[in-house]
């Protein structure tokens, strides 16, 4: 019996000490951080009110493109450090991405853009468009004017702009995308986890 408690004692310390260490906050006082370099944060999309829901002749769905880039000193941006494009509807109204190799450096900063496409522009034409005029579509898109917008993006809305930086994504941090482009109404919350 001495000999079983001898074998099967230090397993349930073992395993006790494992589970404590793999909590997020444990007995020991140690804790994880929430986003450590190289992790991949998850980012959910959800849309509350889809922008292409109104109008009989409207597809019932969005189709988002969702950018993001790390500011630098330099007003030109550099690749995107995320890029993604997929559908939104009624009945998939959200959407789960990865952001992979996220730097949880303090000091970064990163711009946010999301785009609903309704022309057969490609993303890798789109792209370098918002890269170089971020700052001249982001001022037309809070000034509302479209003709403006047109210009560099032709029938693609743009549905916002937000600026953060790594400290700002604590647990249960959001972004909400609400308004009208044009005629179409639509609201947007984008979760980081």
């Amino acid at each position: 019996m001495n000999r079983k408690v001898f074998i099967v004692l230090p397993l349930i310390i073992a395993t006790f000490i494992n589970f404590c260490y793999s909590a997020n906050s444990n007995a020991f006082g140690i804790s994880k951080e929430k986003f450590q370099d190289g992790d991949s944060i998850s980012i959910t999309i959800s849309a509350i009110n889809l922008s292409e829901d109104l109008s009989v002749i409207s597809t019932k769905n969005d189709e988002l493109f969702i950018l993001i880039y790390e500011l630098k000193d330099t007003i030109a941006l550099g690749e995107p450090v995320l890029q993604k494009q997929f559908n939104v509807d009624k009945s998939n109204p959200s959407r789960l991405i990865h952001w992979n190799n996220f730097s949880r450096s303090t000091a970064k900063k990163y711009l946010l853009i999301l785009v609903e496409r309704d022309s057969d522009i490609s993303t890798e034409q789109i792209e370098p468009v918002l890269r170089v005029y971020h700052k001249e579509i982001s001022d037309a898109f809070r000034q509302k004017n479209y003709s403006e917008i047109e210009k560099y993006l032709g029938d693609d809305d743009v549905l916002g702009f937000y600026e953060f930086s790594v400290k700002e994504l604590s647990n249960n941090s959001f972004i909400k995308f609400k308004g009208t482009y044009k005629m179409d109404r639509y609201e947007y919350i984008i979760h980081f986890e």
